[in-house]
């Protein structure tokens, strides 16, 4: 198996609302408060010979492999007006071993972006390394 890097950005988040990166055990990592500036997430996964995604941050089945970036209560923020999470899909990660994507941070409502969101500037772009 290959080891993966993957970065995604959040654009312009709600500033004040924490995000963060939930795993396959619901166990929250990453925190981060949102000042309103860009704001990204760093994570590793595997590729198997097949190549699939897999890995504690992979969820759903193979096919449809996704993560899920956390905000609000849902990211453990005592009070937040925000319980949601964002699914952000890896599926149709090209060739390489380091991407990049970007969503948008906030959802037409002001609040935190949430549910399945759509990759910014076309998708995963390959990095260097």
């Amino acid at each position: 198996m290959a080891t993966i890097e993957i970065r995604i950005t959040l654009v312009a988040p709600p500033a004040g609302v924490s995000f963060c990166l939930q795993d396959k055990n619901s166990v929250l990592s990453q925190q981060n408060l949102s000042t309103g500036a860009d704001l990204s997430f760093d994570l590793q996964f595997e590729r198997d010979e097949d190549g699939r995604v897999r890995g504690k941050m992979a969820m759903g089945p193979p096919a449809q492999r996704f993560f899920y970036v956390n905000s609000g209560t849902s990211a453990g923020q005592i009070g937040s007006p925000w319980t949601r999470r964002a699914k952000i899909s890896l599926m149709n990660l090209p060739p390489g071993r380091k991407f990049a994507g970007s969503i948008r941070g906030m959802n037409k409502d002001g609040g935190p972006v949430c549910a399945s969101v759509p990759l910014m500037d076309g998708g995963w772009a390959v990095t260097a390394g």
